[in-house]
């Protein structure tokens, strides 16, 4: 987070897809784990979008099978945290005709709760897989056209390859060779075609 403070614009946002908890015989709550260490850094919290990823098809961790004992509680959302970078450039400014938010589409993503099925198909390149109708959404609602977007964990490339199809220039990192080799073909594949 300190390294994006650093490279951000003074009018920039930061972005962060995080997991509600993590459980390893005890609760923890990540997504305030991140709050608190971009709040030390100086960043103000702008909002949080909840993702609702419709993933309770695997019940096989329920903790206590019909038993007050010690249920498990199946978390199918993620948080979307989003920051700005100081106080003094609360707007991100930019010009009018490179606004490409439709009316239906800023009404729907203002509401912060995003109803996104999970993208399946490229789980056997990575593990996790954005789906590209959330890096749509969050590009279009939070850049103008010609924008740079920065993804430091750019893994199977969505963010790049929304950018790519929306007119936003993207800068792409990964520290794995393979998803970085997959991302750049499959960008690659979209920038040709134009």
């Amino acid at each position: 987070w300190r390294l994006s403070k650093k490279v951000l614009k003074n009018d920039g946002r930061l972005i962060i897809n995080v997991p509600s908890i993590t459980y390893k015989k005890q609760y923890k709550p990540l997504y305030s784990h991140i709050i608190n260490q971009c709040e030390k850094l100086g960043y103000l919290m702008r909002g949080e979008i909840v993702w609702y990823k419709q993933t309770i098809h695997k019940r096989t961790a329920w903790g206590s099978f019909k038993s007050p004992s010690s249920p498990y509680l199946v978390q199918p959302y993620e948080f979307v945290l989003v920051f700005q970078k100081s106080k003094e450039h609360f707007k991100h400014l930019g010009k009018k005709e490179d606004i490409d938010i439709t009316k239906e589409e800023f009404i729907q993503y203002t509401n912060a709760f995003w109803n996104i099925t999970p993208e399946t198909k490229l789980s056997k390149i990575h593990p996790s897989p954005f789906p590209y109708e959330l890096a749509y959404r969050l590009i279009k609602f939070y850049t103008y056209k010609n924008d740079v977007v920065l993804d430091f964990f750019g893994g199977s490339g969505t963010l790049a390859l929304a950018c790519a199809k929306n007119n936003r220039n993207f800068i792409y990192g990964d520290i794995s060779p393979n998803y970085t080799n997959y991302a750049k073909e499959r960008v690659s594949k979209i920038i040709n075609e134009e």
